[in-house]
C-alpha cells in the first residue's frame, strides 16, 4: 500500500485500485503494477514521472523482481513495445525480455536517474578525425531519433544511418545495416 501511495498519491487508494483491477487482491494488484512500472519509467524518462516512479520501485526491489519473474506476459509486452519497432519476431522479443529479467531492480534503479541527466554532446567533437557511424531506429521509443541526428551533426564527417521503423534494439532488428556500418568502419580504419 505504501508503494501505491508513493506512485498514485491522491488519485487511487487500495479500495479504488481493487475496483480498477477487477477485484484482484491487493497483492495481485501490486504485482501487476510492479511488472508494468519499468515500461512507464522507460517511456517517461526526462519527465517528472520517471524519477519518482523509479524511487518508488527502488523502495521495494524484492517485490518488483518477484513480480517481473512471476511468469507474467507484461515483461514480454513491454520488451516488444519499448524495445522494438516493426521488425521483431517473438524470439527477439523473448531475448530482450530475458535480458531485462536478469537485471535486478536495484541495478535499474541506480541507472535510470543518471540516464535522464546524461548529456555528452560537448565530447563528440573528439570523434571528428575518426571514422564514425551513428546508427539508429526511426521508431525508437526510448532514445528519440533527434538525439542521434544531433550527434551526427556534432561529429564532422560522421555517417548517419537511420533504419526506418526500427526501435531501440536496432542492432537486432536491422542486422544487415549494422553489419554494413561495421564493415565500412573497418575499411575506413584500414585506409
Amino acid at each position: 500500500t505504501a508503494l501505491i501511495a508513493a506512485i498514485f498519491p491522491p488519485v487511487l487508494d487500495s479500495t479504488n485500485l481493487t475496483k480498477v483491477f477487477g477485484g484482484n487482491s491487493l497483492e495481485d494488484i501490486l504485482r501487476i503494477i510492479a511488472s508494468s512500472m519499468l515500461a512507464v519509467a522507460t517511456f517517461s524518462l526526462g519527465t517528472m514521472v520517471a524519477p519518482r516512479l523509479i524511487k518508488a520501485l527502488a523502495s521495494a526491489p524484492d517485490l518488483v523482481d518477484s513480480a517481473r519473474k512471476s511468469g507474467s506476459n507484461i515483461g514480454y509486452i513491454v520488451s516488444d513495445l519499448f524495445g522494438y519497432g516493426d521488425f521483431a519476431n517473438p524470439a527477439q522479443i523473448e531475448f530482450l525480455n530475458a535480458m531485462l529479467d536478469g537485471t535486478p531492480m536495484e541495478v535499474l534503479a541506480e541507472f535510470f536517474p543518471s540516464f535522464s541527466a546524461l548529456n555528452k554532446y560537448d565530447t563528440l567533437a573528439s570523434f571528428a578525425d575518426k571514422p564514425t557511424v551513428v546508427l539508429c531506429g526511426t521508431a525508437d521509443r526510448i532514445t528519440d531519433i533527434r538525439h542521434s541526428r544531433r550527434m551526427a551533426e556534432l561529429i564532422p564527417g560522421s555517417r548517419l544511418v537511420e533504419c526506418p521503423k526500427a526501435g531501440h534494439m536496432v542492432m537486432i532488428e536491422c542486422q544487415d545495416d549494422v553489419n554494413e556500418a561495421i564493415s565500412w568502419l573497418v575499411e575506413q580504419a584500414g585506409s
